[in-house]
């Protein structure tokens, strides 16, 4: 039997924040807390933090006519 991972517990979020910001990928922070890379995107985004691509680059959140 498999077990489903849990979500990432709100007293957590600030934590994942800061590791995201020092560097730390989606799926890292994920293994380190048991829970899926997908989770804790989704909890970044709801924190309000912009999301590097792949490439540890920021992503672009909009058009921008200035470029």
């Amino acid at each position: 039997m498999t077990m489903r991972k849990q979500e990432l517990p709100e007293s957590r979020v600030a934590e994942a924040v800061a590791r995201y910001e020092q560097g730390w990928t989606a799926p890292q922070i994920a293994d380190y807390y048991g829970v899926s890379a997908s989770n804790i995107r989704a909890r970044l985004k709801e924190a309000g933090v912009t999301l590097r691509d792949s490439h540890r680059r920021r992503r672009l959140d909009g058009f921008d006519p200035s470029l």
